[in-house]
């Protein structure tokens, strides 16, 4: 217990030492702050990510990347409230700075969540904002993990006339992919 104490304590200071006003983190792609942010370890990574926002030295667009992982590492964790919490806070900012790609795929991941909490009407209404976004952006993988999405709240919440019918319009887009 001591030594993670300690790795956490180290990782928290290392995190403050490398991260200043002028980061350098802000020069890195989507993909690569993220991978940088993330780990394999949940709760590491949530202790990165908060240190981070505490910060304040990042673009509004990366802020939101942090408020999104930390959504996004927070539904592995099942810990739904908090993942909407955040979810919400990179949302308002992905709206601000008209991210398509991220409004949709935080609304995906809000729609999960509350699917799970069993608040279907905001679920479908996210995932069915994601998948609207995903057709405008021309985002064929994101739409079919949409319409995936979408068919699971249906069979979740007993439509399963509907959901068959998005799993259909999923597995073409992917097969379309595929060719």
């Amino acid at each position: 217990m001591k030594q993670i104490m300690y790795l956490l304590i180290l990782l928290v200071a290392v995190s403050f030492i490398n991260c200043n006003k002028d980061s350098s983190l802000n020069k890195l792609s989507d993909e690569e702050f993220i991978e940088f942010i993330s780990d394999d370890n949940n709760r590491i990574a949530i202790v990165r990510i908060d240190s981070l926002i505490k910060i304040k030295g990042y673009t509004n667009y990366k802020t939101g990347l942090l408020y999104y992982e930390k959504g996004r590492v927070l539904g592995n964790l099942d810990k739904d409230i908090e993942v909407i919490g955040s979810l919400n806070k990179a949302l308002t900012i992905f709206e601000e700075e008209k991210n398509k790609k991220f409004i949709a795929k935080t609304n995906m991941l809000l729609a999960d969540s509350n699917a799970f909490l069993s608040k279907n009407e905001s679920a479908v209404s996210q995932i069915n904002i994601a998948i609207k976004l995903f057709r405008e952006i021309g985002d064929k993988k994101g739409e079919a993990k949409a319409l995936n999405s979408l068919a699971h709240i249906e069979f979740q919440f007993n439509n399963f006339n509907k959901s068959i019918e998005y799993i259909k319009q999923a597995s073409a887009i992917q097969l379309e992919i595929l060719i």
